[in-house]
């Protein structure tokens, strides 16, 4: 994403507050500014952009938003459109004591660190997240109204059951990435798998995926430590080989139904993985009684 330059203002912000809109949003300038608090957001409904530091975020309902302190952040809405949310602002040291006490200062850390700023919420998870929300907000409007010493303490415990909830999120989001992952991962091996006898090419599973084969060729090596090509050649080399033991059909023959366009490729792939030609393993393997 390229980054959007803005003028920008700064917000200073209680150690905590909690607000929330409920309007249609008629024609209004883009809102850029960045305050001295970690901003939660969770969005009922909505349809707008973000753009925070150097990268821009499609917000709809049910996304749950964590802005860190001091980044910058800017708001562009579609006219007329129905703006619902939820906004928490706090401060480190808010929190501090409860996070050192109940040992969770890493996770914290971890959450603030993350690349992930966005969730995107299933129905279940909604309702959970803004009756979360939604608690913070009824009882910051009980501390005004009355003297209670401990609402500012379930407050406190609150906003941390709200944080740690949204750090579990973050990491089944972080493992549901490695699951889609794997899936394309599969799909590679499956595509190869079977259609290893052809003249296959990277661009056929671009096509296939709709990811770039610079891409395939990144997650594949990632995954299996082996190239798209390395893989490709040990497949065909095993069928080649299953070949030669159970049949009497030329050395030829068997390469190019294994997918190699000439013998003297052929001999040269075979002989880097098993070590040997194809007539010394066909011969090796019929002496032993294979």
């Amino acid at each position: 994403m390229d980054v959007v330059t803005l003028e920008a203002s700064y917000t200073r912000t209680a150690a905590f507050f909690i607000s929330y809109k409920d309007d249609i949003q008629e024609q209004r300038e883009p809102v850029g500014h960045f305050h001295d608090s970690f901003e939660l957001v969770y969005f009922s409904r909505a349809d707008i952009q973000i753009f925070l530091k150097d990268k821009q975020y499609q917000i709809h309902d049910g996304d749950l938003l964590l802005i860190n302190e001091f980044d910058i952040h800017r708001i562009l809405y579609k006219p007329n459109s129905h703006y619902t949310r939820y906004v928490i602002n706090f401060k480190h040291n808010f929190i501090r004591d409860l996070l050192v006490l109940l040992q969770l200062e890493t996770t914290f850390n971890s959450l603030v660190q993350s690349q992930t700023h966005t969730i995107s919420l299933d129905l279940k998870q909604r309702y959970k997240i803004e009756q979360l929300f939604k608690a913070l907000y009824d009882m910051q409007e009980d501390s005004v109204e009355k003297i209670d010493l401990t609402l500012e303490p379930s407050i406190k415990m609150n906003l941390l059951l709200l944080l740690i909830e949204y750090y579990q999120l973050v990491q089944m989001k972080a493992y549901r990435k490695r699951e889609d992952f794997d899936k394309e991962v599969q799909e590679i091996i499956h595509f190869i798998d079977t259609r290893f006898m052809e003249d296959i090419q990277l661009e056929d599973l671009e096509q296939l995926l709709g990811i770039s084969k610079y891409t395939i060729c990144r997650i594949f090596k990632k995954s299996t430590r082996f190239t798209f090509s390395e893989y490709l050649q040990h497949r065909r080399i095993i069928e080649a080989q299953k070949k030669l033991i159970s049949s009497d059909k030329p050395i030829i023959e068997i390469g190019l139904e294994c997918g190699f366009q000439n013998l003297q490729h052929f001999y040269r792939v075979f002989k880097k993985i098993s070590n040997c030609t194809p007539s010394q393993y066909r011969k090796q393997k019929h002496h032993n009684g294979l």
